[in-house]
């Protein structure tokens, strides 16, 4: 949790993305020999660890994208897919190594930010402005031992800066296509050892499509307190969005609406004594209301009724977690842990729904000489599905820049409200459904050293009742069903190249294969490969970056394969102070060779888009 940072504690990350200088990292963590990811507080997990591969973006790298939103920073992950459905205005969802949306966990200094009955995120939604970001720590493998029952497809964490002591203001504002607009801006003032800070954010614009405008405000407010030995961490945060949905592009929904009000709340405490055990405890609520109107829906098919949309959720979560680690001084260092989280639903025209669960785990690190080896286990009990106890091993080899290791986790994720419950005209939910469980297994070389690194990997995960939605014939009514059994699997490739300490060329391939034990079928939406690739330059008064991607699915659409599309970025920053004052002016162009693409089949992304940028500090 974000507890641990202010903490001055050692867990963190300065690594480049497609892996990390160990050295640098080693320096600054007496108690571990590598570096490690620092969510939430579960106990951190060494990169060759229980959970297998890590990818780490920086702020610098962040900075260098002249990103006004973090899917521009999250499109440099290689392991990483961004389903967009409609831009600023739509649902973005991500996906990791073949995963659904809904099983991957998406963390703000460790805590869980999915508010929505749906399992996925929209990271449309993330209230934190980008310049806040320090770094995004990416987990691209089963986590649930750790992080609990909505890991089972990995964890994507955004680091955030905590607030300081020391006097800051800065504010920036910035246009680009289709009247879109960012006005950003943050304060923080130290009274002694406590820290304030406040953030906001306001976007808007038209969109790139027929009813596709937005108008977004975030608001977060954090209070950090130093430890000696105590530390504490408390932060709100706000967000209000309404959204024209303007639909596929074959059925456009012209007059539907969405508003979506967000409120967070969270509390983390910590205690070093020094004496080779800490203690961590936080409390957590949030809550968010979701309302959506279409007085006018589109005529799907004569067989198909048309008739007014208006619905309302109401979600609202609350929990507590504690956590407490000791290191045996031995090469030994545990963490035993606990969490409670209550969630609940109320929706119009629906029974209100409402679960509880529990979970608590522990983990061991081990390590001699180039050996070590992690061992964790979990028991969850939920109150629909009953309990789940679930373990993971890794073993790791490291010595003269080379780094060995394979894994291997049992994992489950449970129903969200939407999935088994959600009643719209054209999407329902299953009440039946079961629970998904899998099995993973992961492994991987890695060889680097000054002038870069390089990394292959190897992954299989068998899944269980995996939840996939699609449409009965006829009726354009999507519904979840349970696949009885399915297998994910593939490799990967990474590379990162630096010519000189300011230039960085990180390259990655990743081969999937997702598909139907039972038909042998691949999966609707299967990502078949991705390729990413950048060229980034990182001075100090000047950064740079050129950016590739190139994205194949299996099922292609006839007549000009939008699925299968390729995108170049490019971005340019400076910045330098005048009269003393900090300013840095930025410009970013998407989609350079204005192609046609989709991510979500009915959905097109923008054409050729551009952004420019200025920003003030002081």
């Amino acid at each position: 949790m974000s507890a641990i940072r202010i903490a001055g504690t050692t867990w963190v990350i300065v690594a480049l993305v497609l892996g990390s200088d160990a050295g640098a990292a080693v320096q600054n963590q007496p108690r571990r020999s590598e570096p490690v990811a620092s969510p939430s507080l579960s106990q951190p997990v060494p990169v060759g660890g229980a959970i297998g591969s890590l990818d780490v973006v920086t702020a610098e790298q962040i900075a260098a994208t002249a990103a006004t939103d973090i899917k521009a920073a999250l499109a440099l992950v290689p392991t990483l897919v961004i389903d967009d459905a409609g831009g600023p205005a739509g649902l973005a969802t991500l996906s990791l190594r073949g995963s659904s949306a809904g099983q991957v966990l998406v963390l703000v200094d460790g805590h869980r930010v999915s508010r929505s009955p749906a399992a996925a995120f929209n990271i449309n939604d993330l209230a934190v402005p980008v310049e806040r970001i320090a770094r995004i720590e990416v987990i691209p493998a089963p986590a649930s031992v750790i992080y609990g029952p909505d890991a089972l497809g990995g964890v994507v964490n955004i680091v955030t800066f905590p607030a300081g002591t020391t006097p800051a203001m800065a504010i920036s504002y910035g246009r680009g296509t289709a009247a879109g607009q960012r006005l950003a801006g943050g304060v923080q003032y130290g009274l002694k050892k406590l820290g304030l800070r406040l953030d906001g954010q306001l976007l808007t614009g038209d969109g790139f499509r027929d009813n596709g405008d937005y108008d977004q405000k975030n608001f977060v407010v954090a209070m950090a307190v130093a430890p000696a030995p105590w530390g504490l961490d408390v932060r709100w945060t706000s967000s209000n969005r309404e959204t024209g949905m303007p639909g596929p592009g074959a059925h456009p929904a012209l007059e539907a609406r969405q508003k979506d009000v967000a409120d967070g709340l969270h509390a983390d405490v910590v205690y070093l004594p020094g004496s080779g055990w800490d203690l961590k405890a936080g409390v957590f609520t949030r809550s968010q209301s979701l309302r959506f109107t279409d007085p006018a829906p589109p005529r799907i098919a004569p067989l198909v009724p048309s008739v007014p949309i208006a619905g309302r959720h109401d979600y609202s979560s609350s929990g507590v977690d504690a956590q407490l680690d000791f290191d045996t001084k031995g090469g030994e260092f545990y963490t035993v842990g606990a969490e409670w989280v209550n969630d609940g639903v109320k929706s119009d025209g629906d029974e209100d729904h409402s679960t509880e669960r529990w979970g608590v785990f522990t983990q061991d690190q081990w390590r001699s000489g180039a050996w070590s080896a992690v061992l964790a286990l979990r028991r969850d009990q939920h109150s629909v599905y009953g309990g789940r106890t679930n373990p993971s091993l890794s073993v790791g080899w490291e010595s003269g820049g080379w780094k060995l290791w394979g894994a291997w986790a049992r994992t489950f994720r449970t129903p969200s409200f939407d999935e088994l419950y959600a009643d719209g005209q054209f999407i329902k939910g299953n009440p039946d459904l079961k629970l998904e469980t899998s099995e993973s297994y992961d492994g991987g070389i890695e060889m680097g050293g000054a002038g870069g690194r390089v990394r292959l990997g190897v992954f299989r995960r068998n899944v269980d009742n995996m939840i996939s939605w699609a449409a009965a014939a006829g009726d354009f009514v999507r519904r979840p069903e349970n696949v009885p059994r399915a297998t994910v699997s593939g490799w990967e490739a990474q590379v990162l190249y630096r010519p000189s300490a300011s230039i960085a060329i990180p390259v990655g391939y990743q081969r999937l294969s997702i598909q139907d034990d039972e038909t042998l079928a691949a999966l609707p939406g299967a990502v078949r490969s991705l390729w990413r690739a950048a060229i980034q330059g990182t001075g100090t008064s000047l950064s740079w970056s050129l950016e590739y991607a190139a994205t194949n699915r299996d099922d292609v659409r006839h007549g000009g394969g939008v699925l299968n599309y390729t995108s170049i970025n490019a971005s340019l920053a400076w910045r330098d102070k005048i009269f003393s004052v900090p300013v840095q002016l930025s410009l970013r162009a998407e989609n350079l060779q204005d192609r046609a693409s989709e991510t979500v089949e009915g959905y097109p992304m923008r054409g050729r888009s551009w952004f420019a940028e200025v920003k003030v500090g002081l």
